[in-house]
């Protein structure tokens, strides 16, 4: 269950902004800098709704809704913001190869990927051994380069290629 927040160029100071106003306040109480109890649930269970009744009381007073008052006049925080028709251009991704000790052998005119070790080899189709082969050679790659090195191969080959080896582990996003 992701989610995503859209803000068409207005962006107004959150809950957490109020967070961070009690964090300065809170920093001021004692019980904030004592040491939290360590082997008693009772005296830490207590402890924390010390905590609790004091930044509730915070929060409450007169002081801390002047001053988010305040703070949302003069709000001109910028938040981070996303380009997605460059987060959804593929060609900045970055990829680790995750596959130490794998090999592509071929025999008989058939590949397959070995593991260090191993004798049994998982079968790779043919029109994707030099993907493969090229892939295992390195340690890290961006899209832009296997792109390059494979331009004549179909651009849904190549995303295949890619989706297949993150399943099988043998690649990972940076």
């Amino acid at each position: 269950g992701g989610c995503i927040h859209i803000a068409f160029g207005v962006t107004y100071p959150i809950g957490l902004d109020a967070v961070s106003a009690l964090y300065q306040q809170m920093i001021t109480e004692p019980l904030s800098r004592r040491n939290l109890p360590v082997n008693d649930e009772a005296a830490l269970r207590e402890h924390l709704a010390g905590l609790g009744e004091r930044a509730r009381a915070l929060l409450a007073s007169a002081e801390m809704l002047e001053a988010v008052r305040g703070f949302g006049r003069t709000f001109h925080y910028q938040r981070e913001t996303y380009d997605l028709p460059d987060l959804l251009d593929n060609a900045h991704v970055a990829y680790e190869v995750t596959a130490p000790g794998t090999r592509l052998v071929e025999q008989g005119g058939r590949f397959g990927l070995v593991r260090s070790g191993d004798n049994r080899a998982v079968e790779v189709p043919a029109d994707v051994a030099g993907l493969t082969k090229w892939v295992l050679a390195r340690t890290s790659f961006r899209r832009t380069e296997i792109d390059g090195a494979f331009a004549e191969a179909p651009k849904a080959v190549v995303d295949r290629f890619l989706e297949d080896m993150q399943r099988m582990a043998l690649l990972r996003i940076m």
